[in-house]
């Protein structure tokens, strides 16, 4: 998976940037450097200025790594390709066939399922509360575990993004809170 830093660098880099450069009036350029070197994770403003600054769809940023939804494999590049496309309406068909649905069977898989047709809901103007109602099946799908995975994350964070759209701050400030619950301690 392409971690945080990666994307930055490797988009500062495409556009000949130099670290100053991308860096002037939004933080120095050795936090600049920290961040591409995955060892500093930006405030949620700094991030924004640095992907503003560059470019950076929050698409690009939110599935940098795709999660697989069944076990078939040419399922899973199929949902793969309709999603760096950007074709939702492909996307959210494929996803709602049942030889896709029958092969989703661990709840990681339901997990990243119903986090794509929330994604699809989104772009697809189904509605955020049919957005809403995907990402908590799918957070529900993440059980009660200590350490949040990846997927888990992206969930709260899009679903603080949603609740923000529908203008109920204190909950998305609860899932930002969520996502960036014990981040410290990740590995990176």
């Amino acid at each position: 998976m392409n971690n945080l830093g990666d994307i930055l660098k490797e988009t500062r880099q495409k556009k000949q940037l130099s670290q100053l450069e991308t860096a002037e009036d939004i933080c120095s350029q050795s936090t600049l450097s920290e961040i591409e070197h995955n060892k500093y994770i930006p405030n949620t403003q700094l991030l924004i200025n640095l992907c503003q600054r560059l470019s950076i769809n929050f698409k690009d940023l939110v599935l940098s790594e795709n999660f697989k939804v069944c076990k078939e494999k040419y399922f899973n590049q199929k949902v793969k390709s309709f999603y760096k496309s950007c074709d939702y309406h492909a996307l959210n068909a494929f996803l709602n066939r049942p030889t896709v649905t029958e092969t989703v069977q661990t709840s990681k898989q339901t997990q990243a399922y119903y986090l794509y047709l929330s994604i699809c809901a989104i772009h697809l103007d189904n509605g955020l509360d049919q957005a809403k109602e995907f990402l908590k099946l799918s957070l529900a799908c993440a059980g009660r575990s200590r350490s949040q995975t990846t997927l888990t994350r992206i969930g709260n964070i899009i679903l603080a993004y949603v609740y923000s759209q529908q203008g109920l701050r204190t909950s998305a400030y609860r899932q930002i809170t969520l996502a960036l619950k014990d981040i410290s301690t990740i590995k990176w």
